[in-house]
């Protein structure tokens, strides 16, 4: 704090005689007249003389003007030149086309000029006596003073204006265990000058659970310019998958943001929205059945599993029931698979058990796959016997046991 306002004493300082400066050029450009005279010379002609009709003042660089002054002592013939050199380099070219002869009577450096000033507030009285061209030149002039005197300020009293997003929207899936990282791009949108932007407390947390802390790689970018885009990246560990839902568990990945740019503006705090960190489990999740229909002597039931890494050869499916031999005659499956199902049973009265198993097709990681099991009933099902017989189902997904050569 005592360094931003040590900064500001210090500008403020400085502020007044550069808006003193760059103003006084603005109403000088509008309120003086004619530019510095800084060589003249005069000499002395016949009564009566006039300049020839084929004699311009444009012809001589540097000549500012020239002028015929009749006296009682004699008419004069004033030059005015921009500088010494002009003067010694077109003289005699300009006695030639003049009519001038003989040596200038005086010459010399002009060392001091006093114009009449218009005070600037009144000077619109003034506007009538110059041309469109010299109106443009000062409105310009105050134009530029008017920019500088926002830039000045906007370095004192700019909004921190930095906008937050992370580079991709979407939910962030790992694996239990494994290493992650966001990455959180920062943005300035404040102009004339750069922003100081500070992080603080990420973490992340699964609904109704503690806070997790989560790294950042840099909790401060001291001098965010215009239009910069910087990166900062959340990382940490995966906790472990909690066990307690049938879903990958959904986290919520935050952190805190403030950002300040102009030197006596207070510091902001910035609108950091959170980011979704799906965590798998390591081994196939395998949700509870659903019964989706009840008719005649079958009961369907709906199924999924949630696979959370690459399994290019495919998963070894195992559904297993075991039931009353009144209640069960046999079993189905359904579902994307890449070998031939087998089905298989025995009977143990009262009890029968039935077994039916593929190889399922290749899956990628973070992927859900789904099926469909079917239960032959000996008689007449209803979804209540349904729904008693679906805890007696248990569904495997294995890696595939290596071929034997």
């Amino acid at each position: 704090m005592s360094k931003m306002l040590s900064a500001a004493s210090n500008y403020i300082a400085v502020l007044p005689g550069r808006l003193r400066r760059a103003l006084q050029r603005a109403v000088q450009a509008v309120t003086k007249s004619g530019e510095p005279i800084a060589y003249t010379s005069v000499f002395s002609v016949a009564a009566a003389f006039s300049f020839p009709a084929t004699f311009s003042s444009k012809e001589f660089p540097g000549l500012l003007f020239c002028h015929i002054v009749r006296a009682a002592s004699g008419d004069k013939v004033v030059a005015c030149w921009r500088d010494q050199g002009h003067f010694l380099a077109y003289l005699g070219s300009f006695q030639s086309k003049a009519g001038v002869a003989g040596p200038p009577e005086f010459e010399g450096p002009t060392v001091e000029v006093k114009y009449p000033e218009t005070p600037w507030w009144n000077i619109w009285k003034k506007l009538g006596e110059y041309r469109p061209k010299e109106l443009l030149i000062g409105l310009l002039a105050v134009v530029g003073a008017l920019l500088g005197l926002r830039d000045y300020f906007a370095v004192l009293f700019a909004r921190p204006d930095v906008h937050i997003s992370y580079t991709d929207d979407g939910p962030l899936n790992v694996v239990e265990g494994a290493q992650f990282s966001v990455p959180l791009s920062v943005t300035s949108q404040v102009r004339f000058t750069p922003a100081y932007v500070t992080f603080a407390q990420p973490q992340m947390r699964l609904s109704g659970g503690q806070a997790i802390p989560v790294a950042i790689s840099r909790e401060i970018l001291p001098n965010l310019a215009t239009g910069v885009t910087d990166t900062v990246n959340l990382s940490g560990t995966a906790p472990a998958f909690s066990r307690h839902q049938m879903s990958p568990d959904d986290y919520q990945l935050s952190v805190m943001g403030h950002a300040r740019a102009g030197l006596v503006r207070p510091i902001g705090n910035l609108e950091i929205p959170n980011h979704e960190v799906r965590v798998w489990p390591a081994s196939p999740l395998v949700v509870p059945i659903k019964l989706a229909r009840a008719a005649g002597t079958i009961c369907s039931f709906d199924g999924e599993a949630y696979i959370s890494k690459p399994q290019v050869q495919g998963l070894d499916a195992e559904f297993l029931v075991e039931a009353p031999i009144t209640e069960l005659e046999g079993i189905n499956v359904t579902a994307p698979a890449t070998t031939a199902a087998i089905s298989y049973g025995t009977d143990d009265p009262p009890m029968r058990t039935k077994k039916f198993e593929f190889r399922t097709i290749p899956i990628d990681k973070f992927e859900k796959y789904t099926y469909k099991i079917f239960l032959y009933a000996p008689s007449s099902v209803t979804p209540s016997s349904c729904e008693g017989l679906a805890p007696n189902i248990k569904v495997h997904f294995l890696d595939p046991m290596p071929e034997v050569k």
